[in-house]
């Protein structure tokens, strides 16, 4: 058995940015491949489409032509120039940056270096232009402990020639005014962290622009992002948002100190029984501070960790410390807090001081009462402190494997330059916390009726990593809880499906265990993983990267089982099988959504069975919700054989909740228009439901038309 990881900080720093952008090039091993818009784009359709895009922006010289991403994951044929320095990596980087798609006009900017016990280490670098991130960018390179380059992992921007931002640009507050304009006062401005970037028009662009970055509180319901960020041009037009789980924290990133509050107390410890919510008992010891008013307080000067109210702390900013009352703490507060130390303390065992490493003072914030109610986050690295947040309803203080995986976030987000959380790239950092937060638990002696299965405590688990079916998740692309990919994405699609689509990697990882690879094997190089891939890495990506780590990190004997893991998921190349599955067929509408309306981009379609459900050995079909895929804006989805209705609701691109008037019913001969926008009400008052009702074949695909629903939407 393998050593366990020891992963160390040499130095750097890390800023944050959340895109709305998508891997289009790919690569192989050894060249550079590009794809997509930028090869078959002419200079004329280019200079049409950049000035319709400034005339409907007020862009002016703001905008600027690039090549659009492209992303590499070069391993052979590499630079046999040692490196022992970043500026040995940079200068290695840029002698092979034609191979990685870039000429010698790409500009780096040094982030960071990490190294882990067995000598590998990582160089971090951003693409910057005129002094500014190009945001979803990043290059990794990665060195052995002889300093042999090993690999290089890159998503750049090619052909970026920015100009330096002029009088034309709006200040920050005219930025922030432009956002609360648009919301009104729903929304709360995190004023110090509005940050300028460059981003691209749309997926795929070759149009990248500057623009504000300004980022508000969401209301995410249950997801971990707990922010939006808005982009807004620099003529101060309010563009679009999409979700964030990290705002760029210039405060923060300065370097403010919060170790202040650990001073104002004496240490001790304190013995309590705390309840599980099992109904067992047991007896914890657990840090306190004394403070010099007499009260006594959740926090741990040692480790820098202290719990405050939520609401105190985003409401009125102010830092109201959890305290003893007559005598006694609430029981889930020390049960969250005792837990959270655990994890605390495994990752350093690992070598990883603090939630990022950098043994940054932790906030763990308590009892909030509105979007996380039921849940727990990792919030950001927010006001000198790395905040996390567990809701006053919630159980997830007695869930190692979800505390654990709240934790993750922040680690792999200080591996990672950039943040995006969308499509692919959201669902394997949503993986990467899952099955990381998961190997914890087991580590630290969890539940073995429940090693597989994520959130068990909260008496019904949130996923299931060894069969994802049973939760509404996917076991390969294209199957019937496949979340296809996104142009913008919201709440209601789930981001492009960051927590559905996440169980292709669960999967993976319980079929190395079935291997039989030791769980303390399985942390060493899934935190390999974590650290080789960059923001912009989607799934075929990490079909090349999984077999890659392995070897690297001396795990060989499970290459058959992991290969055996990446065909049964179909993530290599990410297309939905010609085949269905036994027993099953596929519902098709042939119609462009993305023609549509732009004021209309999120498209949802609801598949329900009609009269009731039926089961399979490939499991339950109840109501399915997919939509149009970002690539060609059609529907598809896999479903067992059986009668179905199908509903397509729009509601507008910036609504994360509620649907406009907008709703359309296959009735089985065409498409009609109908008032109710809660299917529920229709499926359950609508006696002559079989009317709508329509069979989908074994084997079979419904191919629909959807001619009918065109002139419904368009009015031709």
């Amino acid at each position: 058995m393998k050593k366990k990881l020891l992963i160390l900080l040499l130095a750097g720093v890390m800023a944050s940015v959340v895109s709305c952008g998508k891997n289009e090039e790919k690569e192989t091993s050894s060249t550079d491949s590009t794809q997509g818009a930028s090869a078959a784009d002419s200079s004329e359709e280019k200079a049409k489409d950049m000035a319709l895009f400034k005339e409907e922006h007020k862009i002016d010289d703001a905008a600027i032509t690039g090549q659009g991403y492209v992303s590499t994951f070069l391993t052979e044929n590499l630079p046999d120039k040692k490196v022992q320095n970043e500026d040995e990596a940079e200068e290695v980087i840029m002698s092979v940056i034609d191979k990685l798609g870039g000429d010698d006009k790409i500009l780096l900017s040094f982030d960071s270096i990490r190294a882990t016990g067995d000598g590998l280490v990582y160089y971090n670098f951003n693409q910057v232009s005129s002094d500014v991130r190009v945001f979803g960018t990043n290059v990794k390179l990665l060195a052995d402990k002889e300093g042999k380059v090993v690999c290089i992992n890159s998503s750049i921007v090619p052909g970026l020639s920015a100009k330096k931002q002029g009088d034309w640009m709006v200040e920050e507050e005219g930025a922030e005014k432009a956002v609360l304009d648009y919301f009104g006062s729903d929304v709360k401005v995190i004023k110090e962290a509005t940050e300028t970037v460059l981003i691209p028009k749309e997926q795929g662009s070759t149009i990248f622009f500057y623009a504000w970055v300004v980022y508000t509180q969401g209301s995410m319901g249950d997801y971990d992002a707990n922010y939006m960020a808005h982009y807004v041009s620099m003529a101060g037009n309010y563009l679009y948002s999409v979700a964030a789980q990290e705002p760029g924290d210039a405060a923060a990133l300065a370097g403010a100190s919060k170790t202040f509050i650990f001073t104002q107390g004496t240490e001790s410890e304190r013995q309590m029984e705390i309840s599980h919510v099992n109904g067992s008992k047991e007896s914890v010891t657990v840090p306190v501070l004394n403070m010099k008013d007499g009260a006594v307080c959740l926090g741990d000067p040692k480790r820098k960790i202290i719990c405050a109210d939520y609401n105190a702390f985003w409401d009125r900013n102010e830092l109201d410390l959890i305290t003893e009352e007559n005598g006694s703490f609430e029981n889930m507060n020390v049960l969250t807090y005792y837990n959270f130390i655990r994890v605390y303390d495994y990752f350093e065992k690992l070598g990883w001081k603090g939630a990022d490493g950098d043994s940054t003072p932790i906030l763990v914030l308590m009892n909030a009462d509105d979007e996380l109610q039921q849940n727990g986050a990792y919030i950001s690295k927010r006001r000198g402190y790395q905040v996390f947040a567990f809701g006053r309803k919630s159980l997830f203080g007695d869930c190692v494997d979800l505390m654990a995986h709240e934790y993750t976030h922040c680690v792999t987000e200080t591996f990672m330059t950039s943040k995006i959380y969308l499509n692919d790239a959201g669902a394997i950092n949503e993986a990467i916390s899952d099955i990381i937060g998961n190997l914890v638990e087991i580590e630290l002696g969890g539940p073995k009726e429940g090693q597989w299965l994520i959130g068990e405590n909260l008496g019904e688990p949130l996923r299931n990593m060894a069969d994802p079916g049973k939760k509404e998740q996917p076991a390969y692309v294209g199957d019937r809880y496949y979340a296809p990919s996104v142009t913008y994405g919201t709440l209601i699609n789930d981001y492009g499906g960051v927590h559905r689509n996440s169980s292709f990697l669960n999967l993976i990882s319980y079929r190395l265990n079935q291997a039989g690879m030791p769980v303390s094997d399985q942390l060493d190089y899934w935190v390999n993983v974590a650290m080789t891939i960059t923001p912009r890495n989607d799934y075929p990506d990490i079909a090349k990267i999984l077999p890659w780590c392995l070897k690297q990190t001396g795990y060989e004997k499970y290459l058959s089982a992991l290969n055996e893991a990446i065909e049964e998921t179909h993530i290599s190349s990410h297309t939905v099988a010609d085949k269905v599955p036994e027993g099953c067929g596929r519902v098709y509408l042939d119609y462009d959504f993305r023609d549509y309306d732009e004021n209309y981009d999120i498209v949802l379609c609801t598949i329900q069975a009609a009269g009731g459900v039926k089961t399979s050995e490939i499991g339950f079909v109840g109501e399915v919700d997919t939509w149009p895929s970002a690539e060609d804006g059609r529907i598809s989805l896999t479903l067992q054989e059986n009668e179905y209705i199908i509903f397509i609701k729009f509601t507008p691109r910036n609504t994360t909740s509620g649907f406009e008037e907008k709703l359309f019913l296959y009735n089985g001969d065409g498409w009609e228009a109908r008032k109710e926008v809660e299917l529920g009400i229709f499926l359950m008052k609508d006696d002559k439901q079989g009317d709508y009702a329509v069979k989908l074949n074994a084997g079979a695909n419904m191919e629909l038309k959807a001619e009918e629903l065109k002139k419904l939407m368009t009015g031709e």
